[in-house]
């Protein structure tokens, strides 16, 4: 979120926070309302929409955890928190080949201690 003024960043983050706050209260759908309205005034923040993702993740809606988890990545595409969503999104859809095209996507570009801990798991490392 460089690319935007610290005024807008300060409220993306802070609503994101928020938005954590009401489905770790089991508030899901206000959640959801509070992060597409989020979207709709800041459409080109890749934190905005990788979140709204994961709020969408946690209510089962796959379908629109990709699709913001995909815009998330196209808006900001060095973003290793919008890449892990986006590829939690993808994992918890059974979209196994679309995460780990992910992962390969973010491992060319910039290095994800999370990335390695998974691979160091999946090995048994």
């Amino acid at each position: 979120m460089d690319h935007f003024p610290e005024a807008a960043r300060l409220r993306v983050e802070g609503t994101v926070r928020e938005a954590i706050d009401l489905v770790e209260n089991d508030q899901k759908s206000e959640a959801v309302q509070l992060m597409n309205a989020l979207v709709a005034e800041f459409p080109q923040s890749g934190l905005a929409h990788a979140y709204l993702a994961w709020v969408y993740s946690n209510v089962g809606d796959h379908r629109q955890a990709i699709q913001h988890g995909k815009v998330a990545v196209q808006n900001e595409p060095d973003s290793e928190r919008a890449s892990l969503i986006y590829f939690r999104a993808l994992w918890n859809a059974h979209e196994y080949q679309q995460a780990f095209q992910e992962m390969e996507r973010f491992s060319q570009i910039g290095y994800s201690e999370e990335y390695v801990r998974m691979m160091h798991e999946w090995r048994g490392i």
